[in-house]
């Protein structure tokens, strides 16, 4: 399934402004249109990915492997920090031999 151009130019100005601010309403923004184009099209909004292409794909049995850190406080609290995230498994992994103080983890995406 696809998108029409014009919402794919749509999403694109949405992700961009996102990304460039991270502020929460342009990202609120960006899961507002998803959840129209999915009423639209019949997906859940959810358990998809659209691609650059403007392509729909669904995110089940697919996984991303997140790096994480722990932040240790002064007052005894401590905190985890997400590093980064990964697509692949070895990418995170090898990430976690390089820097000891971090660790991976898979989340699955529905």
């Amino acid at each position: 399934m696809r998108i029409n151009e014009f919402e794919e130019n749509e999403l694109r100005e949405l992700y961009k402004v996102a990304n460039t601010t991270d502020a929460d309403k342009d990202w609120q923004a960006v899961r507002t249109y998803y959840e129209t184009l999915g009423t639209k099209y019949g997906f859940d909004p959810h358990r998809v990915q659209i691609d650059t292409k403007g392509e729909v794909t669904s995110n089940e049995g697919r996984s991303i492997f997140v790096v994480y850190g722990y932040d240790y406080k002064k007052d005894g609290n401590v905190s985890i920090r997400l590093v980064c995230a990964y697509g692949r498994k070895q990418d995170a992994m090898k990430h976690c031999f390089n820097d000891s103080e971090h660790s991976w983890q898979e989340i699955g995406l529905y």
